[in-house]
């Protein structure tokens, strides 16, 4: 989710116009900081976590889920037999990006 699609979800039912006003800004700064017309400078981002009670790094996404917690859930279900496939294929994809040749 980008800066302008958190703005919106943390906003919740508060207009623009409010959270203008708590920012001291315009409704239309707002609007367009929500449509990711302009971007926002690091004050601008503080201003907006405090007075939508939230962090930073919550607000800008910073947060990613680390895709390998999953994968390492997918591999607990696996079969001896998938593991033996699993690991052709690794191996060929490294062989891959390595610019070998099997």
């Amino acid at each position: 989710m980008d800066i302008g699609q958190q703005i919106v979800s943390a906003r919740g039912k508060m207009t623009q116009l409010e959270l203008a006003r708590l920012l001291n800004t315009s409704r239309t700064h707002i609007s367009q900081l929500e449509r990711n017309k302009v971007s926002p400078t690091l004050r601008t981002v503080e201003k907006l976590a405090t007075a939508l009670k939230t962090t930073t790094v919550e607000l800008i996404g910073a947060r990613q889920p680390d895709p390998r917690g999953e994968l390492i859930d997918l591999l607990g279900k696996l079969t001896d037999d998938d593991f033996r496939c699993l690991e052709r294929i690794a191996t060929g994809l490294v062989a891959l990006r390595n610019g070998d040749s099997e």
